[in-house]
């Protein structure tokens, strides 16, 4: 089942420009993110496929053994989460010192002089291999880190991740944008990249789990909360995919930030950090996208509808649709 919000029911006098250009920016972000990864992939593969020595084949046929894979699975495996970490040598140390199950015990000099092979290999590997840019973008709760709690918002896993996120943005912020001006959405985004990231690094200490996030979602939940500040009873256009049956509707803004806040609330007494969705991003951004509205911007929805209606009526009086007694 899909139900998704994509527009509010309320007529825009101009272009959401901002709006347009974060939605850009992700997409061009996410094109980059793709390109370094199939770049990356291209290079472990052909690493991977040459004769390395008997030496690094031993020191794979013994981790292959250990972890039921194939050699040439095992390297790129290897590789791929030794290049993506932010400290490849543990990571390395830590693929050495693994023991198969039920058979403790084997040689440290053995593991070591596994281990020493490896990194010599990763060291060759990386002087030549492509970063990739997801890791370099997205945000660690056990680093606090500002440049990368913004820049992660702009990066996404996949496709669907995008996409999914640029839909619900577009619904919320179109208008937000409109109520506060361009500039004021800009820093929005940036105090709630900020905030959501510092609130999720929070409950990671707590918890002891440090799971990397990344994802538009904790802005769009934001925008939410800003959007029922404004405008809590302001219908907004969705459409409902159930199999076969596709239906369109509106519903008010309380109403859907509502129900998608609960729902994030019970996932993550649900799943917690057993899940790829970062609810407590989501969560976070709802709370800090009303108080944002409530305490920076004070913007009644009588304000809006008052200067939406008088643009839209001197527009048709100014195409002849109009009588002079309605202008205000």
């Amino acid at each position: 089942m899909f139900f998704f919000p994509y527009r509010a029911d309320l007529e825009h006098w101009r272009l959401p420009l901002v709006t347009l250009l974060i939605c850009a920016i992700c997409l061009l972000v996410f094109s980059h993110q793709l390109s370094r990864k199939l770049a990356l992939d291209a290079s472990i593969i052909d690493y991977c496929s040459q004769d390395h020595g008997r030496e690094f084949a031993i020191a794979t046929g013994h981790l292959s053994t250990v972890n039921n894979l194939n050699r040439d699975s095992l390297c790129m495996y290897m590789l791929r989460t030794a290049h993506n970490s932010e400290v490849p040598d543990i990571v390395i140390k830590q693929w050495a010192f693994l023991e198969p199950e039920g058979h403790a015990g084997t040689d440290s000099r053995v593991q070591l002089y596994i281990k020493d092979i490896l990194q010599s290999h990763y060291r060759d590997f990386s002087a030549t291999a492509p970063t990739a840019l997801t890791h370099k973008l997205w945000f660690a709760p056990d680093d606090i880190d500002v440049v990368r709690m913004i820049t992660s918002v702009f990066a996404h896993n996949d496709i669907v991740h995008l996409l999914t996120n640029l839909f619900f943005f577009f619904a919320f912020a179109a208008t937000v944008e409109l109520v506060i001006g361009s500039l004021s959405l800009v820093a929005s985004v940036l105090l709630l990249a900020i905030l959501t990231n510092l609130f999720y690094a929070f409950v990671s200490v707590t918890h002891g789990v440090f799971v990397p996030t990344l994802g538009l979602s904790g802005i769009v939940f934001g925008m939410m909360g800003m959007f029922i500040c404004f405008m809590p009873q302001a219908n907004v256009r969705c459409f409902l995919w159930l199999f076969v049956v596709f239906k369109r509707f509106a519903l008010p803004a309380w109403l859907i930030v509502l129900v998608y806040v609960c729902w994030n609330i019970y996932d993550w007494f649900a799943f917690g950090h057993n899940s790829s969705v970062n609810f407590i991003i989501h969560i976070a951004g709802a709370a800090f996208g009303y108080l944002v509205g409530v305490s920076i911007f004070r913007i009644s929805k009588d304000k809006y509808l008052a200067t939406s209606t008088a643009r839209n009526v001197r527009r048709k009086y100014a195409l002849g649709q109009a009588s002079p007694s309605n202008r205000l």
